[in-house]
């Protein structure tokens, strides 16, 4: 399926077209429930192990020098693997080997088959195991052929029909999650050169794109959306007909004229400079508050206030920079001689493209900051500034000096443009900056468009699929599939649901938060529609994913959705449901538990003989022991804890000689003894055997004593709180249904 929905596909259209399959296919497979299993059906668990995936390997024979093989063997479902080898297994000892390594760690096999270093068969936890073969530059010998089976609990097979529910489930959960991790812009960024690329992501960062072009085309008046607290004046109003046909003209309209004549300036360049300036002079009224109010009062006759002299001296200013750009252009094309390059030299462009851009901003809806207002009585009132830098504020008294008010009046009289009006900036800099042009902008719209609609379609689509499947009142499998499936990207889900569609438009951003707000809710209510106990284990999921997709980066404007959906108290449910606990303690097996206990019957064998002889030497001679005399000799040092069964050994540190009276460490690789205590281990002081490595295993021993079988405590020591007595695992297990209160302590195996 991943390998699918990694093509090129219409997905929404998928989903849209498949919607009607889902409850189809819901409803036929309701009336046949004989061959749909529930969730918790007994049928469904099964306690036999079975093989399921078998591999051999086989090395050459003899096999080469200095060979490096690796592979990792992936059973999902496995719960074991079993080693079967050759009888014609051998390798150079100690020298050249193979090494398996699963969840709790490694083994080692080297020397020849049916030798203590070689046993025929072994056994691993699942579900990954690695294998590694290595071989030195000399003595090779016939070499390895093994055959690894994975061993599970399978689950009977179900009907044809079932099994096409769940397939068909699992697929629609993946293609919605496909949709939510796509991310805008990526087929034009593909394109573009890196220079372009940095060009439209400081266009994403900058302010025109964080006032104007994120919130889209817009029609109407609209003071609050997901793009931000900037309110809008509608496009369609007679101004901004007014400043279109401003813009379009190829005559000289009377408001420039008008200004002209208020405020002379040199005029030159011609026509085409003429009306790229006039369009920049309506673009720089249209986008600020203040001027588009005064000249909408005076629309019939306009008249050359302060301001509007303001917007017309800053469109005046880009006159000499289009005649130079125009002139660049000039001067190149006539010391080009490629008449095919010279063809193509356009010294209108940068003036058409001027006029193109100031134009285009007239498609978006005015702005103007929407402004704090001030609180009765306060003190303080705030006076907001479009510059980023900081904001004025103003002691008001009762009582203002002449002189305090003369100086504020000269403050705001030589304030520059870029403070006075700030949205100049924003408008200037975008048609002066060649780089951006209409098309990239219109580009980068469309695909936020686009995915804005795609992804507030696929949460509908789930909001649909999620109440056919639970119109029969019964949270099913098919229904846990998808939404187990619809998390699969989860990792790579933005931070919010809005977050990468600013600039589809305040319409789209609204049916998008309805969207998302309508499957939520449909989240919440099948896990309440039910009933104390009923379908729990769905529930569960279905809560489980309803956590997952609520941590996110939350906005001011969510709020809402949030007291409707009293996600305070469903998360305080939550955690009072998750801390309450049976009275039984109920531990789950830990990794490697089987081996833990077959190694702990194995040793109580050993005990029985241990009992019977007076020197450890006549315990590792006998027929117990030479059974597996690695793991024999673990159990005379173990027992060197123990006072009163241990009266014929001690342990001595192979590292300083010195009597280990404490916890120490034994080297589980190598047939010599290499017993360390924590210093030498630890700072790999002393002497070491021959055979003995850096990378071997080490068996953590301690001197704690097991109460129930009164053996040494090898891996995880359970320690009852009423009296401080020690267990190890296999008596923990018949103890732990007495007392509640255990402390854990593990011993591991380390390098």
């Amino acid at each position: 399926l991943g390998t699918l929905l990694t093509e090129e596909l219409p997905i929404v259209f998928l989903l849209n077209t498949f919607q009607p399959l889902v409850s189809i296919l819901n409803d036929v497979c309701t009336k046949v429930k004989q061959y749909c299993p529930r969730i918790g059906f007994e049928e469904m668990k099964s306690e036999e192990e079975n093989v399921i995936a078998v591999w051999t390997r086989e090395s050459k024979h003899n096999y080469e020098d200095n060979a490096k093989i690796t592979e990792d063997f992936i059973c999902p479902t496995a719960q074991k693997f079993v080693i079967e080898f050759d009888s014609r297994c051998h390798t150079e000892r100690r020298y050249d080997y193979l090494q398996f390594t699963d969840s709790i760690g490694k083994q080692t096999f080297d020397d020849t088959f049916g030798s203590d270093r070689w046993p025929s068969k072994a056994e691993f936890k699942g579900p990954k195991l690695n294998f590694y073969f290595s071989s030195d530059g000399s003595n090779n010998y016939w070499g390895y052929k093994f055959t690894l089976k994975a061993y599970g609990k399978t689950i009977p097979p179900f009907h044809w029909l079932f099994d096409l529910q769940i397939s068909f489930s699992r697929l629609l959960g993946l293609m919605v999650s496909t949709v939510l991790n796509v991310e805008p812009g990526t087929k034009s960024l593909k394109k573009n050169s890196d220079e372009e690329k940095k060009e439209e992501e400081a266009l994403l960062r900058s302010d025109l794109w964080k006032t104007l072009f994120r919130g889209g085309y817009q029609v109407g008046k609209l003071m609050r959306s997901l793009s931000g607290a900037y309110a809008t004046n509608p496009t369609d109003s007679a101004l901004s007909t007014y400043l279109f046909e401003m813009a379009e003209e190829e005559e000289l309209p009377p408001l420039i004229e008008i200004c002209r004549a208020a405020k002379p300036c040199p005029l030159f360049g011609g026509p085409l400079v003429d009306r790229a300036i006039g369009a920049v002079f309506a673009a720089l009224i249209w986008h600020s508050q203040e001027i588009r109010d005064e000249l909408s009062k005076n629309l019939s006759s306009p008249k050359p206030t302060r301001n509007v002299l303001d917007a017309f001296s800053a469109a005046e200013a880009l006159r000499r920079d289009l005649v130079e750009a125009r002139q660049k252009i000039l001067e190149a094309k006539e010391k080009e001689e490629d008449e095919e390059k010279k063809s193509k030299m356009n010294e209108d462009e940068p003036l058409v493209s001027c006029h193109e851009k100031a134009v285009y901003l007239l498609k978006f809806a005015g702005l103007s900051r929407v402004m704090e207002e001030d609180r009765p009585g306060s003190p303080v009132t705030r006076r907001p500034s479009w510059g980023q830098k900081s904001w004025r504020w103003q002691r008001v008294g009762n009582v203002v000096s002449t002189v305090g008010r003369l100086k504020q009046q000269i403050s705001r009289e030589v304030k520059p443009q870029s403070v006075k009006h700030p949205s100049f900036e924003m408008v200037l800099s975008f048609v002066r900056n060649n780089g951006l042009t209409v098309d990239k902008v219109r580009t980068l719209l469309q695909e936020r468009t686009q995915l804005a609609k795609n992804i507030s379609d696929v949460f509908n689509f789930a909001a649909e699929f999620l109440r056919v499947m639970i119109s029969h009142g019964t949270l099913e499998i098919p229904l846990l599939a998808f939404l187990q499936h619809l998390l699969t990207y989860q990792r790579r889900f933005p931070r919010h649901y809005a977050m990468r569609v600013d600039g589809c438009g305040l319409d789209l951003e609204t049916r998008l938060r309805k969207s998302f707000q309508l499957f939520i809710h449909r989240l919440l209510d099948a896990i309440k529609n039910r009933k104390e106990g009923e379908d729990k284990e769905g529930v569960e999921v279905i809560r489980n994913v309803f956590s997952h997709l609520l941590d996110m980066t939350w906005q001011d404007y969510d709020h809402l959705l949030l007291r409707d959906i009293q996600l305070p108290e469903f998360l305080i449910e939550t955690v009072i449901k998750s801390s309450v606990k049976e009275k039984k303690v109920v531990i789950d097996l830990f990794e490697g538990e089987e081996k833990m206990l077959e190694k702990h019957k194995l040793h109580m064998k050993f005990m029985e003989k241990w009992d019977t002889v007076t020197r450890f030497t006549h315990f590792l001679e006998s027929d117990v022991a030479q059974e597996d005399l690695r793991e024999a000799n673990l159990f005379v040092v173990a027992m060197a804890a123990n006072t009163e069964k241990c009266h014929h050994t001690k342990v001595n540190c192979d590292g300083c000689s010195n009597k280990i009276e404490g916890p120490w460490y034994r080297n589980l690789e190598i047939d010599e003894d290499c017993d360390l205590c924590p210093t030498c281990f630890s700072m790999g002081s002393g002497s070491r055997p021959s055979s003995h490595t850096k990378e071997h295993l080490f068996q953590h021993m301690s001197k704690h004593i097991c109460e129930g079988c009164g053996m040494s405590i090898l891996t995880h020591r359970f320690q009852r709180k009423s009296d401080n007595t020690n267990y190890c695992i296999a008596c923990f297990r018949k103890e732990s249904g007495k007392d509640t209160q255990w402390t854990l302590y593990q011993l591991t195996e380390k390098p």
